[in-house]
């Protein structure tokens, strides 16, 4: 199994959880492959890597992948890193502005033999969006929510989160933490319009604010 993405992976948290669930619960030979730049013979062992892989495994766009054809006996798991589907993307996003090309969403989209979606209604969004059959696409949730299903997990954060603020014991707490598109540079300087001064906030509600790092 080779889980890869073109970008880093030890910052990308689906595939994060994929590799350590495989790793924990199977006998499997499973392979990291990220960051395609790092020269011509790097990237010569990643490729002769992901011809040998059964299973190819990625979440996002996979440029590597684009003008390569994989084998009738791999299969190719898109998990999608969005846990939804709130923005238009891939070919449901051709006719926006800033989107890409009909030839380079085909290129990118048309190999995949699964796609995974967290829901039946968001299942029927993703068909559309990567263009393929309603058979290919799984619903069986999104894999890195999957840990919110662990109680143990939950209450060891709510009881680690108590002990650091221990005046918020008692409060309704909000989380806002927008996403946001735009370059690096505009990512940087966002500045939230909203006043929260003008905000009602109950007296026993906090808002909780996360802006994209």
């Amino acid at each position: 199994v080779v889980v890869a993405t073109s970008k880093d992976f030890s910052a990308n948290e689906n595939l994060k959880y994929i590799y350590e669930t495989i790793c924990l619960n199977t006998n499997l030979d499973v392979r990291v492959l990220d960051n395609f730049n790092e020269g011509f013979y790097e990237n010569r062992k990643k490729y002769y890597l992901l011809s040998r892989a059964k299973v190819i495994v990625v979440d996002d766009y996979f440029y590597p992948l684009y003008r390569k054809k994989i084998s009738r006996s791999q299969y190719y798991v898109q998990l999608w890193h969005a846990a939804g589907a709130y923005k238009k993307f891939a070919y449901s996003a051709i006719s926006a502005r800033q989107s890409n090309s009909l030839e380079f969403e085909k290129k990118a989209h048309q190999q995949y033999t699964h796609i995974v979606a967290s829901s039946e209604d968001v299942g029927e969004i993703y068909a559309q969006a990567f263009n393929h059959p309603k058979e290919k696409i799984k619903t069986i949730g999104f894999p890195r929510t999957d840990i919110l299903y662990n109680f143990e997990y939950r209450k060891f954060i709510k009881d680690r989160f108590s002990k650091l603020y221990p005046e918020l014991s008692d409060k309704k707490i909000i989380l806002y933490a927008p996403t946001f598109r735009g370059g690096e540079t505009e990512r940087v300087n966002f500045k939230s319009k909203i006043d929260w001064e003008k905000v009602k906030i109950p007296i026993d509600t906090i808002v909780l604010v996360k802006y994209l790092s």
